[in-house]
């Protein structure tokens, strides 16, 4: 039977992967798992390395239900198949939360104009990174009536006739600036993220500044000295360092939140369904297909998410233990956090 190794804290996990093998789960892996371990389904905490790879002679495939793939180490990943001679392929799911993220970016983005005492519809938002979740916010802000510009020169390079990127220094004379980028380095990208948003970047940037996309794109030592300065107000969702992000911008944050901008039922579910889907064809496993049945809510609106109760819950509850203890808040307080897509 096909031994299937699956984070606990991936929702509807278990279901999904049941009748396809022997589950178990893990909340911490272990050396005699990995070793024994076929299929591995991990979450974004669990960093896919050499060490990793080593303690894993059996594996036969990784997916991962989620949208980046930051936490893996490509090149390590790719040494190790040709090492090997085997293909060890790689699912995850680009695109499944996509939905769920602009949802919580728009509402991100509201809560901050009506900080400052501006009306949402009169901004103009800079959107940068213009893949799944970038463009799920362009069709949100449209449906609002708010104007945006998006900037993605990768996207440009590969579709040339199809897309025409705003400048960068366009972007940056917006009234705010959403973040929907993968994360990056100058060996992996001519067009590298890491670090995007340094100080030079921060001293130009709108007032507004949310983050969805990965906590390294911006720099955490400037952005705190912006937020200090009364130059930005950000609205953070993703972090350096999660599970464990640095207190004192967690604190400076006008908006803090454990990375729970994609966590909708709907999104989780289609996420899970994807890599099961992949794992199936990559194994040759003949089972049906997994759908699971969830019933939308009759009514459900950006105001409905909630981002500011959530946010006061995390700071609090963040703020107010020891460091040793912020991961599990963390984790808790993420877990805790599911809700469903606007149906718009």
């Amino acid at each position: 039977m096909l031994r299937i190794l699956l984070d606990r804290r991936i929702p509807w996990g278990r279901e999904a992967f049941a009748d396809l093998g022997e589950v178990h789960e893990y909340d911490v892996l272990s050396p005699r798992e990995l070793g024994a371990a076929e299929v591995l389904v991990f979450r974004s905490s669990t960093r896919i390395d050499a060490d990793l790879l080593a303690q894993a002679p059996n594996l036969q495939v990784l997916a991962t239900p989620v949208i980046g793939l930051d936490h893996i180490d490509m090149q390590v990943l790719d040494a190790h198949r040709a090492r090997t001679g085997r293909p060890l392929p790689l699912f995850h799911a680009p695109g499944s939360t996509a939905g769920g993220v602009a949802d919580f970016a728009l509402a991100a983005i509201c809560h901050l104009a009506q900080a400052m005492d501006r009306d949402p519809k009169s901004l103009t938002v800079g959107i940068v990174g213009y893949g799944n979740c970038g463009r799920a916010l362009a069709w949100r802000l449209d449906r609002m009536g708010m104007r945006h510009l998006a900037y993605d020169p990768p996207l440009q390079a590969r579709e040339p006739h199809a897309f025409s990127s705003a400048s960068f220094e366009e972007v940056l004379r917006c009234d705010a600036v959403s973040l929907h980028v993968p994360l990056t380095t100058p060996s992996e990208s001519p067009w590298p993220t890491w670090r995007m948003f340094n100080e030079q970047v921060l001293s130009a940037c709108p007032p507004m500044l949310v983050n969805t996309a990965r906590g390294a794109v911006i720099d955490p030592e400037a952005l705190m000295k912006a937020i200090d300065s009364g130059r930005i107000v950000a609205a953070l969702d993703v972090w350096e360092g999660e599970p464990e992000p640095e207190a004192d911008l967690v604190q400076r944050a006008a908006l803090a939140t454990p990375h729970v901008a994609g966590s909708v039922i709907e999104g989780r579910m289609r996420a899970v369904a994807m890599v099961r889907e992949a794992v199936c064809a990559a194994l040759r496993l003949q089972a049906p297909p997994w759908k699971p049945e969830v019933e939308p809510p009759r009514s459900f609106t950006i105001a409905d998410i909630g981002i500011a109760a959530l946010s006061d819950r995390f700071k609090s509850a963040y703020l107010s233990v020891p460091p040793q203890g912020r991961g599990a808040v963390f984790e808790a307080v993420r877990a805790s956090a599911m809700r469903h897509e606007v149906p718009w």
